[in-house]
């Protein structure tokens, strides 16, 4: 017992808990997703394919109609990936701006993902993209994940 549990136990035995709460532990590929030096392909049907880009604590998005590539942060907390991008941005789908956090859990995150690759394989962190992405046709570098249910429901061009 390290610690840290250890510490946890007291104070709980100190307020009166007879017993220990229960903790979720995150799966292995959770703990793995998503990663610094990756660039992710997520789908959905509203917003079509999207690329992103993690590096460190900032994040590049290649938005489908966007001529250039979206600068954000991201986090991780309590189990929720957090993506924060500027404060003129403007999400169409959502209807919000930019300038706050929005989280989600990082299992939607995953239920999105249907492909990656190393590295940042269209040099999305220059602020520039290879070409106007479509909402309905993912870039060839990747390779589908094609078991991802996602991918069934149609794209809305």
């Amino acid at each position: 017992m390290n610690s840290r549990t250890l510490f946890v136990l007291i104070i709980l035995a100190a307020v009166g808990c007879t017993s220990i709460p229960e903790v979720e532990t995150p799966k292995a590929e959770e703990r793995s997703y998503p990663m610094v030096g990756k660039t992710y392909l997520h789908y959905d049907p509203m917003h079509g394919y999207q690329v992103e880009y993690f590096n460190n604590d900032t994040t590049y998005l290649w938005y489908p109609g966007n001529p250039v590539s979206l600068e954000g942060k991201w986090k991780i907390s309590f189990g929720k990936i957090c993506n924060m991008y500027p404060q003129n941005s403007y999400n169409k789908i959502t209807n919000r701006t930019g300038g706050n956090y929005e989280c989600s859990s990082i299992k939607t995150g995953m239920l999105f993902l249907v492909g990656e690759l190393d590295g940042d394989m269209f040099g999305l962190s220059s602020g520039r993209v290879p070409y106007v992405l479509s909402r309905c046709t993912p870039p060839p570098e990747f390779k589908l994940d094609t078991t991802k249910k996602i991918l069934n429901a149609r794209c809305k061009p």
